[in-house]
């Protein structure tokens, strides 16, 4: 049983993160085909988790035949628990003669001595080199979407997408780019992930022009100007990593530290008298750590990370005033919406912000309580989470809630066409817990995987439903009302088509 569920493990964990390498031990040695822009100057190599070591020879070959090059890394991927190795995140690759042909080989095998850092001047100077979309997904921790039909998905998305890099649409329906709303959820991240999926260069460069109008809103201690009182959750560091590793972004780094700085704002902990809490609030302080941990590997943001994450461990399966298990991180009702009575309350819609970032935080460190959260929460959803739409064109449709009051429904304010914009998030984060909880070997629960499949299915449903309602329209465009919904409705799903045709094909035993 041991060996089989070991066996399961492997399985699903190359269905993550599948390298197109030639494999010895873990990776430890393997090779690719680059194509270099022009035949000399420095390059730069994003590399996936788990692949290159510190300690790697590395040649170049032209035409199998090794020309002289030298190789240094400019970032490691972040230490976790029991390493054998550190693992490169950014090679420069450093041409020392002209080849033949820009179509080279890097071949890499683990030696013992240790590649040296990168100089800032050679980083400064080098350009972005990634073999194929799918290597570039995985360096940046998304899944490899390589065999999932996803156009169900993307195409919504990028008409959205098209819709929202419109400042003179945005302006004319009331949201100049100075309204601090249509920032929340990071709309930069989505539209990094719609790069990503896409390879249209065009949603990298809007995505570029975000992130630096919203660097150019954070003040010196690290909040959003436009944004009235200081808040932690306009605080958004996905968008910088990407645009620090995509870009070289000093600058993005240095706002990230600013960022970081100011979300320590947000007290790890929680009691029923602190006062408000919302999951959004500790989702952004999550987001910020993991965020900077990454770039920086400081323990002491590690620290926080654990710190943020053991506060929901707690309010989860500890709850305070003795109130029973549900799966969520329960708080009072009150301190979420400053009315109401002081009986335990959870955010399904917000739980999906929490889960993104236990989700990346999973993948980078293999942690144990974000296993058990996100497994928690897909549980929480199918059990308490939901509603059945009762009339209308939706009647009968599953319907996550936006709150659940769990020991007092009439504080509930149940709306199902408003509730149901959050079809795609609650999903996602439903399938994050189901796919967890199958690679460590677990049993998925029979409703919880019924009520995802369900849920995402309705998800799909919307987004086909839209192309249905234009199919004889050349639609250009599609607004999102209000521009912020764009934000969540995709930063935090980026995963779910590969979700859905991963668990889509599991049967219950």
């Amino acid at each position: 049983m041991v060996a089989l569920m070991a066996f399961m493990r492997v399985m699903f964990l190359c269905a993550f993160f599948l390298v197109a390498v030639t494999s010895a031990s873990a990776q430890e040695q393997g090779s690719i085909a680059l194509t270099v822009p022009q035949l000399d100057g420095s390059f730069s190599l994003l590399v996936p988790q788990n692949t290159v070591t510190i300690s790697s020879n590395i040649n170049i070959y032209d035409n199998n035949i090794r020309i002289p090059a030298e190789v240094s890394y400019t970032l490691l991927w972040p230490n976790s628990a029991n390493q054998k190795y550190q693992y490169v995140r950014i090679l420069n690759i450093k041409l020392l003669t002209k080849p033949s042909t820009k179509l080279l080989t890097l071949r890499w095998q683990t030696g013992t001595k240790l590649l040296s850092e990168t100089s800032k001047s050679e980083k400064l100077n080098s350009r972005i080199i990634y073999p194929n979309s799918s290597w570039l997904r995985k360096a940046l921790l998304l899944t490899d979407d390589l065999n999932v039909d996803d156009t169900w998905y993307r195409s919504i998305q990028s008409l959205t997408a098209t819709y929202l890099a419109d400042e003179e649409a945005l302006t004319k329906n009331n949201y100049p780019r100075n309204k601090a709303s249509q920032w929340l959820y990071d709309r930069p991240q989505a539209f990094y992930q719609l790069y990503l999926a896409t390879n249209n260069h065009q949603w990298k460069r809007y995505a570029d022009r975000f992130v630096t109008f919203y660097k150019s809103q954070i003040d010196d201690e690290g909040f959003f100007k436009l944004a009235k009182p200081e808040d932690v959750k306009y605080l958004m560091g996905r968008s910088l990593v990407y645009h620090h590793l995509l870009n070289y972004s000093e600058s993005s780094l240095d706002v990230l530290g600013r960022l970081y700085n100011a979300s320590l704002s947000w007290d790890a902990g929680y009691s029923t008298g602190r006062g408000f809490w919302t999951e959004r609030h500790h989702a952004a302080a999550l987001n910020v750590a993991i965020s900077y941990w990454e770039l920086t590997n400081k323990q002491s943001a590690k620290d926080r990370i654990e710190e943020l994450i053991n506060t929901l461990l707690a309010m989860t399966f500890t709850p305070e005033n003795q109130w029973p298990v549900s799966n969520c991180p329960q708080h009072t009702f009150n301190a979420h919406e400053g009315w109401g009575d002081e009986s335990p309350t959870c955010s399904p819609w917000m739980m999906a912000l929490l889960a993104d970032n236990l989700w990346r935080y999973y993948w980078l460190t293999n942690s144990d309580k974000s296993r058990q959260l996100l497994v928690a929460f897909a549980d929480f959803i199918a059990e308490k989470g939901i509603f059945i739409a009762p009339k209308g064109k939706i009647k009968g449709q599953i319907i996550p809630k936006y709150l659940v009051s769990l020991q007092n429904s009439k504080q509930e304010e149940l709306d199902a066409w408003s509730d149901r914009q959050h079809t795609c998030d609650v999903a996602s984060m439903m399938g994050k817990g189901l796919y967890v909880e199958k690679i460590e070997g677990g049993r998925l629960k029979t409703n919880t995987l019924s009520v995802f499949k369900k849920i995402s299915n309705l998800c799909q449903a919307q987004h086909v439903a839209i192309n249905e309602k234009y199919k004889y329209v050349k639609l250009e465009r599609l607004t999102s009302k209000p521009p912020r919904k764009f934000n969540w409705q995709y930063s935090t799903t980026d995963d779910l088509p590969w979700l859905m045709s991963v668990l889509n094909q599991i049967e219950q035993d």
